[in-house]
């Protein structure tokens, strides 16, 4: 009965018919019907509605399995059932379910302490970016770090400095290569400085929490460095991609 005197007084003050299943803070479109009615015959159809609830509980699953997904994507969600995942805001950070088309990288591998990342990622790059022109490969994207390990006891980051090619081989002088497969993932468009991207990973790390998804650690996490800081003085428009893999 409170459902359906929640249904009634909804019903009313819009005078038209829009029956929303409402769980936690998503909120899904399970019967919308557009046809305008006079009020008296609201009631009526509200009762109609319990009975049919009632009898037909088997059929509510296939039915909103169904139904279109209208979740406002800038609220933080509830666990998604059976694995489905949605873009939602976290930590003021838009993640958004991709698939994630398979890369091959050059790159260089190391444990690095984690006050010495950004010390360390430049002349490794320099590095690879020298490698890979000597041996004439073809670059495929902007460069990219890729996150092996992050060990807070120990205070050190397993990473590599890597660029995307197109196809890669051995060229020695340290620089290895890294294929990644083609996948589903999480990624996140971070603008700003890189001292605040760990925010990103805060997000990633609430998201995945939320969704009770498990992180796919046989795969790195990807930062991919889409602004070069020197061609864009502003870094509020400095633009990192940073990409989770789950399983």
């Amino acid at each position: 009965m409170p459902i359906l005197i929640h249904f009634y007084l909804l019903l009313v003050s819009v005078s038209k018919i829009r029956i929303y299943f409402l769980k936690g803070q998503q909120a899904t479109i399970k019967y919308r019907i557009m046809n305008f009615l006079r009020i008296p015959l609201i009631f009526c159809l509200c009762l109609l509605l319990a009975s049919a609830c009632n009898s037909g509980e088997s059929n509510s699953t296939s039915t909103s399995t169904s139904s279109t997904n209208t979740a406002d994507p800038t609220k933080d969600a509830p666990p998604a059932k059976d694995g489905q995942v949605s873009a939602k805001t976290f930590r003021g950070l838009e993640i958004r379910p991709i698939t994630f088309v398979g890369q091959t990288f050059m790159g260089i591998r190391a444990k690095v302490p984690m006050d010495r990342i950004q010390s360390t990622y430049g002349p490794n790059m320099n590095k690879v970016f020298t490698a890979c022109q000597n041996a004439g490969l073809q670059m495929a994207g902007m460069p990219s770090a890729l996150f092996y390990e992050f060990n807070e006891e120990a205070k050190y980051i397993d990473m590599a400095a890597t660029i995307a090619v197109t196809s890669g081989k051995n060229v020695g002088g340290g620089v290895e290569v890294f294929t990644l497969p083609t996948t589903k993932a999480l990624q996140i468009d971070y603008y700003g400085t890189y001292q605040g991207i760990a925010n990103a990973h805060y997000a990633m790390d609430d998201y995945m929490s939320t969704y009770k998804l498990i992180q796919n650690r046989a795969i790195p996490v990807i930062e991919e460095y889409i602004t070069d800081p020197g061609a864009q003085p502003d870094p509020s428009k400095r633009l990192t991609k940073v990409t989770y893999f789950y399983l």
